[in-house]
């Protein structure tokens, strides 16, 4: 009875381990690969803000592993950072007069607005400062407030600026952004802003694409290798784990139906 019983442990060790074999490829898929595909060819959405975003201040993928964050000024005065899921009012401080634009901002604890009049504000979640360094040639677009002797400022022209207290000099700060080309239709409607950032994280770098329509919506591109990773990590997984159920299990009752095969071959010598 026994001789029977294991064998059918083994057939279902060896089958059990055939299907994980053979399922682990579309399992990956299912959880991995098809949403990096999704990921690749379009662009999502993210969810809305109370009212409707005017412009995008900061990019939490700037230091943060938050790929699918964005932060808003919005019409009603406030800012919001959303994601996918939701869109989460901020506490920072705006200035007591009427505000023309908001400026991108660089510094995830900072943001900067310009008034009507043209004067410009650091604002964190308590209060606004006026800007104390001096102005670059042209629109001011982005800041980074790296310390308190000076800021670099980026202009619609392009170019980067050093400015102190007393005055602004060229510098040569980069743009901190990618472009890559093959980016995937974009939604309909005109875009009124984008933001691009690379980032590279050990052997998955790609870039992040944000878009902000004329609707007030808000989308979100990402281009990197990232989740095609996890799915040949789940696939090997997946795949070794069901060749060593097929091995160890097969060894296991292999050795367990000679063990009991010697005992009864030493119980009939003893009879």
């Amino acid at each position: 009875m026994k001789q029977p019983l294991l064998r059918i442990g083994r057939g279902l060790l060896v089958t059990l381990g055939l299907t994980a074999f053979l399922l682990c490829p579309f399992l990956g898929f299912y959880f991995a690969y098809r949403p990096a595909v999704e990921d690749i060819i379009r662009w999502r959405r993210l969810a809305d803000p109370p009212a409707k975003p005017l412009q995008i201040v900061y990019l939490a993928s700037d230091y943060s592993m938050d790929t699918d964050s964005v932060r808003v000024w919005a019409a009603d005065n406030q800012v919001y950072t959303c994601t996918h899921e939701a869109c989460v009012k901020e506490s920072f401080a705006t200035p007591s007069e009427a505000v023309a634009r908001a400026i991108y901002s660089h510094n995830g604890n900072m943001v900067f607005f310009q008034a009507a009049r043209g004067q410009i504000y650091a604002c964190t979640s308590t209060t606004c400062e006026t800007a104390w360094w001096a102005e670059p040639p042209g629109e001011t677009t982005e800041l980074s407030y790296l310390e308190r002797s000076h800021v670099v400022a980026w202009t619609k022209s392009g170019e980067s600026y050093k400015c102190s207290e007393q005055s602004c000099e060229n510098f040569n700060a980069g743009t901190n952004v990618i472009a890559p080309d093959g980016l995937p239709p974009y939604p309909p409607g005109e875009v009124l802003g984008r933001r691009d950032i690379s980032r590279a994280v050990g052997e998955t770098d790609g870039g992040y694409h944000y878009l902000l329509m004329d609707d007030g919506s808000l989308w979100y591109w990402y281009s990197g290798s990232q989740r095609i990773f996890l799915y040949y990590l789940l696939v090997f997984v997946g795949c070794s784990f069901g060749i060593g159920v097929i091995i160890s299990g097969s060894t296991a009752i292999a050795l367990l139906a000679a063990f009991v095969k010697r005992r009864k071959r030493n119980n009939e010598r003893a009879i």
